[in-house]
């Protein structure tokens, strides 16, 4: 199974929208929808994500190499 990248979410004030935060790393958005009575994720091209995707941006801590072991 694959690790996801975490994202760094910064409210964004003024926003009329519920719950409206920002990946500070990917500008990946979220806000609450009423309609849908669910959290909406738009990455910075406009496509709308129903599940949260991963974060673009990698970390040192995850590029760690798996040790291979010989026998």
């Amino acid at each position: 199974m694959e690790r996801k990248n975490r994202h760094s979410w910064e409210p964004i004030k003024g926003s009329g929208k519920l719950k409206h935060a920002e990946c500070m790393y990917c500008q990946l958005q979220k806000w609450w929808d009423k309609g849908f009575g669910k959290l909406i994720y738009m990455d910075k091209y406009g496509k709308i994500h129903y599940r949260t995707p991963s974060c673009t941006h990698v970390t040192p801590q995850h590029n760690k190499k798996i040790p291979e072991f010989y026998y």
